[in-house]
């Protein structure tokens, strides 16, 4: 084999291309439509997750039930306060928030 053959068959890579990158950092940043997207399905994972822990407390021993009921309590204040919900929906979770909190045995912050 000639040695110019020889040099067209390595496994080298091509080198990168120089200059900036496709994409400036700005366009990493989501729209304001793609990121109320994203925060509703947040709070749509959060009540899902805590009506979870709602089915656990009926299931886990009793003496263990106020740790759960703490978890569910804060996870009913974050919801509470979240623009995603309107008012009478927020008063319900600040409702249930409290509500859980005396269930366990915690006072308000």
């Amino acid at each position: 084999m000639p040695s110019d053959a020889r040099a067209e068959t390595t496994d080298t890579p091509p080198a990168a291309p120089a200059g900036p990158p496709a994409q400036p950092a700005f366009a990493l940043r989501p729209s304001r439509r793609e990121a109320q997207a994203r925060l509703a399905a947040a709070n749509g994972a959060l009540w899902t997750a805590t009506l979870s822990l709602m089915t656990a407390f009926l299931q886990v021993d009793p003496c263990q039930r106020h740790v759960l009921a703490g978890r569910i309590a804060r996870n009913l204040e974050i919801l509470s306060g979240q623009d995603g919900f309107d008012d009478s929906c927020r008063a319900s979770l600040a409702c249930l928030a409290a509500r859980w909190r005396r269930r366990a045995g915690v006072s308000a912050a």
